[in-house]
């Protein structure tokens, strides 16, 4: 799979191509990162079976800064959504960041999945006195009672969806979560639309 990325980044900076060979390798990219994404979920979902709490490497990092980059790198995979970031107070952190901002895509990926292509998704990190709040925001369809039950339980899925996902995606957040000694709690309506709320402790 790497050689397959690394392959078509090569193709796809070619002057040589045309624009249609350049829409083909472009689609071999989004392809081979969403294979990509499939197969770090199914690994994770592995190791915190086996294993209990997913492992994370704490370092000072800057939560706003990561909110920052993870909504820049979807807004370049999905140009044609609307993404509003707000960031509020020192949103300094020690966590592990490279986990935060897989927690974070997850949300958002998930709030794209259940909202309308021309709906904005709202994303929001602020302090509290004693953590980091990450709150993703979407005005699709509330979710189902029946699935407000089990969210966050991995390979779940509402019946009907889109079966190129997994359903792992806020397993592994909510795995992210917890890891860091944090949770995420979820809200639901059919005026007020779903928002999750990732809450990361200043002390793991």
């Amino acid at each position: 799979l790497n050689a397959v990325v690394a392959s078509a980044r090569v193709l796809a900076i070619s002057p040589t191509l045309s624009d249609g060979e350049r829409a083909v390798v472009e689609r071999i990219e989004r392809a081979s990162q969403r294979l990509s994404g499939m197969l770090a979920d199914l690994r994770d979902f592995t190791r915190a079976r086996l294993g209990g709490l997913l492992i994370v490497r704490r370092a000072r990092c800057d939560v706003g800064a990561l909110v920052r980059q993870v909504v820049g790198e979807l807004q370049s995979v999905h140009p044609n959504r609307h993404i509003t970031v707000e960031c509020q107070g020192n949103l300094m952190l020690d966590a592990d960041g490279q986990r935060v901002a897989q927690l974070l895509s997850n949300l958002i990926a998930n709030a794209f999945q259940h909202s309308a292509d021309d709906s904005d998704v709202q994303v929001r990190a602020t302090r509290e006195a004693d953590a980091v709040t990450i709150e993703v925001h979407n005005t699709g369809p509330a979710i189902p009672p029946a699935l407000m039950k089990r969210v966050f339980a991995p390979l779940s899925r509402e019946e009907g969806s889109d079966s190129t996902h997994l359903g792992l995606g806020l397993y592994i957040a909510h795995q992210i979560a917890r890891a860091h000694g944090g949770d995420i709690a979820v809200q639901s309506s059919a005026g007020a639309g779903t928002r999750f709320t990732a809450r990361l402790p200043s002390e793991g």
